[in-house]
């Protein structure tokens, strides 16, 4: 398994199997702040997912 810092170089690179990747290390996260008042809100949970991939492009690695 990659470090973050690799699979983040990858995804910025574009990637798509490391942009996948970092969806999923970061699934238990997007799960939970896309549960609005006790229900799973789907809605949400593609935004965060959408705003997750935006971010990889803006992230700066070092």
């Amino acid at each position: 398994m990659s470090s973050l810092k690799n699979i983040m170089i990858k995804a910025k690179n574009g990637d798509s199997e490391a942009i996948e990747e970092i969806i999923e290390k970061f699934k238990p996260l997007i799960i939970k702040k896309s549960i609005i008042y006790g229900h799973f809100d789907e809605d949400c949970y593609q935004e965060c997912v959408l705003s997750v991939i935006k971010s990889i492009k803006k992230f700066e690695v070092f």
